[in-house]
C-alpha cells in the first residue's frame, strides 16, 4: 500500500460549507471514483521515482475497464480481482456482427464462450473458478 487518501461522495463535495468545516484541501474538493483515486496515487508515486513490479486490485478497481485500460497505457504488469459476474476474454478475440439478410441488421455478438475460455486458459481450472486463485493476471 502506498498511500491512504479519504474518498468523497458527492454529497460532501457539493456542500462547499462542510467541506470548509472539516478543512478538506481545496485541490481534494472533487468527487472522485475510488480507481480515480488510486491512478492518481500510481502517478504520484511514479513522479517521486518509486519502481514497483505489479499493480494490484481487488475486484472494486479490477472490474473498471477503465482503470485496467489506464494502467496498461502507463506500462505497468498489473493483477486485479474480478466479480465472478465478470466475463474475460483474450485480447485477439474479435465482435462478430452477424449481417441481417432482410431487415435491419441483428442486434447480436458472437464471442468465445467463457466455459471455452476457461479451458484455453486456465487449463485444469473448472466453471467455477475453484483452481487458482479468482485473479486475472495480465503482463
Amino acid at each position: 500500500m502506498v498511500g491512504l487518501r479519504q474518498v468523497l461522495p458527492e454529497s460532501w463535495t457539493d456542500d462547499p460549507e462542510r467541506v470548509a468545516r472539516v478543512n478538506v484541501p481545496k485541490d481534494r474538493q472533487t468527487a472522485l471514483t475510488k480507481p480515480e483515486i488510486v491512478i492518481e496515487e500510481i502517478d504520484r508515486v511514479i513522479a517521486f521515482g518509486a519502481r514497483f513490479g505489479c499493480v494490484l486490485a481487488d475486484p472494486g478497481g479490477g472490474s473498471s475497464g477503465p482503470f485496467r485500460q489506464v494502467l496498461s497505457e502507463r506500462g505497468l504488469l498489473w493483477e486485479v480481482g474480478l466479480s465472478r459476474r465478470q466475463n474475460v476474454y483474450p485480447a485477439d478475440v474479435a465482435l462478430v456482427f452477424p449481417v441481417a439478410k432482410i431487415g435491419k441488421p441483428a442486434n447480436t455478438t458472437s464471442l468465445i464462450s467463457p466455459r471455452s475460455l476457461l479451458k484455453r486458459c486456465w487449463p485444469g481450472r473448472d466453471d467455477e473458478g475453484s483452481a487458482g486463485g479468482g485473479a486475472l493476471k495480465v503482463g
